[in-house]
């Protein structure tokens, strides 16, 4: 706000100061007193009304202050308007209307307007105006608007070349000439308007574009035709272009953004901001307007590379109406030729190639009501479309409306976005409900894969594991390095450049969690993920990554993380899921050690693997021993069994045994506890592997397998000659089938 002591005051007498050339010394009234101020400026004459800064005002550049300008006293200061930051104009002292109200504060003078401020969402670019806003309002409460927007039936004339290199980005371009223009500060009734809604002015003709966006939502800019070279060229830039822009910066240009060049260089970044050697001046004499239709997701990428959010890129993103390009544009020429003299040349450019064809969309009624709960009459819903100008005809089938969407709702799609609308402007609190709509208090149970993933999530919680999320995207080089599948889906707008494809495993993202954690010191990390990754199809994967050492119990000490934990953890899931049959085979995957990694299988299908990172992938990214597991939740669906079976605990005591063997690394310990399991017959109730050693006291090669075996009969004490006996069968075979040694 303006300081108080800043008033509307008209000046009585301007005469010449008696000890300076540039001096003046005039008398201005406030309606209450008069004052004798000392003013330099040459724009001012009696019966003029101007602000004026009574002593005590405090201003930008600081507080008016008594003073004896070279023997006359000053008893405040007549203002300009860069002074009470109302324009960019320093040349003269701000003239306001005649019919100004003399003794009003300055403040009150400018404001007094009042002012709405709305939050429009992201999808609802057609309300970025004030035209906009009305409309809405006139279909909320079904009335007319007073000005619709003339169609002017311009017929595309060459009057300045103009080549579009670009038509996916600018799909269509349209351009006027006035010529003879007289450029200088906007009318007050125009500044004050503009600074009221937020915007600086700057002068008629650039205030009057910034009025025709504000009014219409159409971004124009102008051009100084006598600073354009020759031609205007719509292309994308040149590698190493750079521009400097009206914000005073300049800009490193690259070749995804579009631009507005003449036959030398870019003049403006189209859609985003101009360029400073064709901006209009107080020079300019004649002008070449644009008015276009960009891209959005163009300019929003422009946009955010380079940082820069204008209020023309801020509409472009959200989508502008491309119907009503060249009449917005022609609105704009007529109020140049009112404002600022001159002369529009006959006819105008509109290169557009491809003109848009509005969407149609099938309106089932009863589909619609379905939907909503409702039960909207047929005229009620065309009454509806109506007010919001979609137009629509009978379709063959009953109950049914073709309706064709409007060229400035490009956020309206499809039915549901129509049932939307209907619902709005019908008012959802007129909804009403009614014995159709059956409301349940009780929670519908999860579906198969909702109760898998939460028990996993529950079992890996309660197993020390952290949940992280990450974004489903990923680089090639990550994907490449650990040897993982590479993905067939590139996104056409990545949120990085650096990872712009769809990923295929959630292992990249956990192991780079997992490096900024050592990278800080955190030695013991369990992290595990759910999410989606895109293979030939979309699929739900739990994975997971673990390192360090194992938190152990009172007095017991940790032990660290390694294959059999990872196995461990396995089998709890899977036992959770009521997955039985399930076996271990040697994993062919190159992420893992070979020697320390299994893949699991269910019948014929590999549902996951797991193990040790490979040497040469840690070596390359320089990691500590990291254990990784990764299962596909979707293969896991039809073998997932939540019932559970009461097994009655046994009357007879149990017997166990241990049994250590050493055998070749090439057979794992799934196989050899198949065996185990095989022999040991009904009486075997468990087996555990609850050792493993790999090192000098074995030779090299092998491996050194520590088991645990409980013995029980369901029906009778078992005697020692049964378990022996069995014991003899299991180390026969193992001995047979794996040239197990006994140790």
């Amino acid at each position: 706000s303006i300081d108080k002591n800043v008033v509307v005051a008209k000046i009585l007498s301007v005469e010449k100061h008696p000890n300076a050339d540039k001096l003046s010394v005039c008398e201005v009234t406030d309606g209450q007193n008069n004052y004798k101020i000392v003013c330099g400026a040459k724009n001012i004459k009696a019966g003029d009304v101007v602000p004026l800064a009574k002593i005590g005002a405090k201003l930008p550049a600081g507080e008016i202050k008594k003073a004896v300008l070279r023997g006359v006293e000053s008893q405040g200061m007549l203002c300009s308007p860069i002074e009470i930051k109302a324009g960019d104009d320093a040349s003269g002292i701000f003239i306001l209307s005649a019919d100004a109200k003399i003794g009003l504060t300055l403040d009150e003078y400018l404001n007094n307007d009042q002012s709405i401020e709305t939050e429009i969402t992201i999808n609802r670019g057609d309300c970025l105006s004030v035209f906009g806003i009305a409309r809405e309002i006139a279909a909320v409460f079904n009335k007319k608007i007073k000005k619709e927007i003339k169609d002017y039936s311009i017929k595309p004339k060459n009057i300045f070349p103009v080549e579009v290199k670009n038509p996916e980005k600018c799909p269509r371009y349209a351009g006027f000439i006035i010529k003879n223009v007289k450029v200088s500060p906007s009318p007050e009734w125009l500044a004050n308007r503009l600074t009221n809604c937020g915007l600086r002015p700057i002068n008629n003709v650039v205030d009057i574009t910034n009025y025709i966006l504000l009014e219409y939502g159409q971004p124009l800019h102008a051009f100084d035709i006598a600073q354009l070279k020759n031609k205007i060229i719509v292309r994308n830039a040149k590698k190493g272009e750079k521009i400097f822009a009206l914000d005073n910066n300049e800009y490193p240009l690259d070749d995804e953004m579009l631009v507005i060049a003449d036959e030398k260089q870019p003049v403006a970044i189209a859609g985003v901001i101009g360029g400073t050697p064709t901006s209009v001046t107080d020079a300019t004499t004649n002008i070449f307007l644009e008015a276009a239709y960009f891209d959005p997701i163009s300019i929003r990428k422009t946009s955010k590379k380079l940082a820069i959010s204008t209020d023309s890129s801020y509409r472009f993103i959200r989508g502008i109406d491309i119907k009503n390009v060249p009449n917005t544009g022609m609105l704009a020429a007529q109020m140049i030729r009112e404002i600022c003299g001159g002369e529009i040349v006959e006819g105008a450019v509109d290169i557009y190639p491809t003109p848009s064809e509005p969407v149609k969309i099938e309106l089932d009624i009863n589909g619609v009501n379905k939907i909503l709960g409702a039960e909207i009459s047929v005229d009620e819903i065309k009454d509806i479309l109506s007010r919001i100008r979609f137009f629509y005809s009978l379709h063959p089938t009953p109950y049914t409306l073709s309706v064709s969407v409007p060229s400035h709702r490009n956020d309206v799609k499809d039915e549901i976005d129509l049932a939307e609308e209907i619902a709005r402007i019908y008012g959802y609190s007129n909804i009403k409900t009614n014995d159709r709509i059956k409301f349940r208090t009780n929670i519908p149970a999860a579906d198969k894969m909702e109760k898998i993933i939460g028990r996993i999530k529950d079992i890996a919680v309660s197993a020390g594991f952290f949940e992280m999320v990450s974004y489903n995207f990923v680089s090639k080089e990550d994907l490449l390095k650990l040897k993982l599948k590479e993905s067939k889906w590139e996104i056409k707008n990545p949120v990085s450049k650096e990872e712009p494809f769809l990923t295929t495993s959630l292992i990249p993202h956990l192991i780079k969690n997992a490096r900024r954690n050592f990278n800080r010191g955190k030695k013991d990390i369990k992290f595990f993920e759910i999410s989606k990754v895109f293979l030939e199809k979309e699929k739900t994967f739990f994975s997971g990554v673990a390192a360090g050492q194992l938190t152990g119990w009172w007095k017991e000490k940790p032990s660290a993380v390694d294959f059999y934990f990872l196995k461990g953890f396995i089998d709890v899931v899977f036992n959770e899921l009521g997955i039985s049959r399930y076996r271990l085979e040697r994993s062919d995957s190159e992420t893992l050690h070979k020697n320390q990694s299994a893949k699991i299988k269910i019948s014929d299908k590999t549902v996951g693997h797991f193990g040790l990172l490979a040497p040469d992938i840690k070596s390359e990214l320089d990691l500590k021993d990291l254990y990784l597991f990764e299962i596909v939740l979707d293969e896991l669906a039809d073998f997932t069994d939540f019932r559970k079976t009461y097994i009655p605990i046994p009357k007879y005591p149990s017997v166990e045994r241990d049994l250590a063997i050493e055998v070749s690394q090439n057979f794992s310990a799934d196989e050899i506890t198949g065996v185990i399991k095989k022999e040991g017959g009904d009486i075997l109730s468990d087996i555990e592997l609850f050792d493993f050693y790999e090192g000098v006291q074995i030779k090299e090669g092998h491996k050194s397998l520590a088991y645990r075996m409980t013995f029980i009969h369901k029906d009778r004490t078992l005697k020692d000659e049964e378990v022996n006996t069995a014991i003899k069968k299991i180390i026969s075979q193992l001995e047979k089938k794996f040239n197990a040694k006994i140790r």
